[in-house]
């Protein structure tokens, strides 16, 4: 039921790429909205430079489709301190929306397997489930278990019915 006009915006839209570009679009106003209103957003707290981060990558809060795969890349979970740190470690840590995740990053006291991420990886697809009214397989591509600094997934989409851009 939360992602009904989700659902409404990909149907009212010529291609599933549109829909993904408009998504993002309406994601960024809706940073700016928080900024210009001085709202915490998922609590988080907005900056301009945040807004920037996203705005430059569609990936985030929303995704970008090559071939027959879908590529998301997840929003920092503490966007402000990601984008101030100079420190790598902190770095991972503030991408990391897993509260064990996180503290494993910072004190490094249990060997964590990166497939602990397919949760993460569930919660990338679903909105694209609902919208779709499908299952979709993902694939983990990147988490700082592995030293990066993003979580960013590959959802198939050869098997799925979307509607494609006009050739």
């Amino acid at each position: 039921e939360s992602f009904a006009e989700e659902k409404n915006h990909y149907e009212e839209s010529p291609s599933f790429e549109d829909y993904l570009k408009d998504r993002h679009t309406r994601k960024v106003n809706e940073l700016q909205n928080h900024l210009d209103e001085n709202k915490v957003w998922f609590e988080q707290i907005i900056t301009q430079e945040s807004i920037d981060f996203v705005k430059e990558n569609q990936e985030i809060l929303s995704g970008v489709i090559k071939g027959d795969k879908l590529y998301v890349t997840k929003i920092p979970y503490d966007i402000r301190n990601f984008l101030e740190t100079k420190d790598n470690t902190l770095k991972k840590y503030y991408a990391c929306h897993c509260a064990f995740v996180r503290e494993n990053i910072k004190g490094k006291d249990t060997d964590i397997p990166k497939e602990w991420c397919n949760c993460s990886a569930g919660f990338a697809k679903f909105p694209f489930e609902i919208i779709l009214d499908q299952s979709l397989d993902v694939k983990l591509l990147n988490t700082p278990l592995d030293g990066d600094n993003y979580c960013r997934f590959e959802i198939d989409l050869s098997n799925t019915e979307y509607k494609k851009k006009p050739m």
